[in-house]
């Protein structure tokens, strides 16, 4: 298949977003008095996996499972990286 010679919209050229759907809980152990404790954030890495490109002026967009996803290939394995390196934090 090609390959993405520019990382723009195929339809009208503008800036497209990488995205990925992360897998995470919150959860709140219950107290014997029914109080709840501080949240914690669980990752859970065994869900499917939802990644996809969309562009941030038209409607095009691409998802993991469409067959047009192997063109941005560099694309999603670059944004996979960074977005492992993501940690999430609880506002207080």
């Amino acid at each position: 298949m090609k390959k993405v010679s520019n990382a723009v919209c195929p339809q009208c050229s503008d800036t497209i977003n990488v995205w990925f759907d992360l897998n995470v809980e919150v959860r709140y152990a219950v107290k014997p008095d029914g109080s709840l404790s501080r949240p914690a954030i669980v990752t859970d890495t065994t869900g499917e996996s939802r990644f996809g490109l969309r562009c941030t002026s038209c409607d095009w967009s691409v998802h993991g499972e469409d067959d047009e996803i192997d063109n941005y290939d560099s694309i999603i394995s670059r944004g996979a990286e960074r977005a492992e390196k993501v940690q999430l934090s609880l506002k207080r």
